[in-house]
């Protein structure tokens, strides 16, 4: 599968240490000096996304800096006697999360599962927005509104999943801006791929183990 040229260009700082003029020829494969990297758009489960299929991006090679699909930076938190109050440190930037009073906390900070869904919303509402920004869309602005709950499974050989309780997170989107209905429903799509929500949604390997206090 080959990448339009257009992809490409918008690409070039990311994967090129020697970019495209501003001005001049846009020649397909003009993208600066070899850099050894390579490209794939994969479907779910790693495999290649077939022709005419949605898929996602993966770069790889020296010159591929982090950005806004990964980041380096650590996530620290600590907490002492007060209760459940925990303080996070993520490079220049502090928050705090507590519990509510009626489970013991003093309502400090939002709780765990608050701050996952304002993961889950920045990225989708950053997701959105670089979107119509690649695609010329006037999009104004992104409302999301998200909230999570536990919800009944029922046992059946559809879904193959045994009786009890899953986890569910509702999100809702509001965009106002000039936006066809077309748009609308692509900007829809958009957000339940963003990689926040991809992560949610996948398997994850989660490893955890002891070390020294700091």
């Amino acid at each position: 599968m080959r990448l339009k040229q257009n992809h490409q260009a918008n690409w070039n700082h990311q994967v090129s240490s020697n970019p495209l003029p501003i001005h001049g020829a846009n020649k397909l494969s003009s993208v600066g000096l070899p850099t050894r990297v390579e490209i794939r758009i994969v479907a779910e489960g790693g495999k290649d996304a077939a022709v005419g299929s949605i898929g996602e991006v993966w770069i790889r090679g020296a010159t591929v800096t982090t950005g806004f699909l990964h980041t380096s930076r650590t996530v620290t938190l600590g907490g002492d006697q007060t209760r459940h109050l925990q303080k996070i440190s993520v490079g220049p930037h502090l928050l705090q999360a507590d519990e509510l009073s009626d489970v013991g906390g003093n309502d400090a900070g939002p709780n765990a599962y608050e701050l996952l869904l304002a993961a889950l919303g920045a990225c989708t509402g950053t997701t959105l927005r670089m979107y119509a920004d690649r695609k010329q869309w006037p999009l104004h602005t992104v409302h999301v509104e998200l909230s999570n709950r536990k919800i009944p499974i029922e046992e059946g050989e559809e879904s193959g999943a045994e009786s009890g309780m899953v986890d569910r997170i509702d999100v809702g989107v509001s965009v106002t801006g000039n936006l066809s209905e077309e748009q609308r429903r692509g900007l829809l799509e958009i957000a339940e791929k963003s990689p926040v929500h991809r992560t949610l949604v996948s398997e994850i390997q989660i490893q955890t183990r002891l070390t020294e206090p700091r």
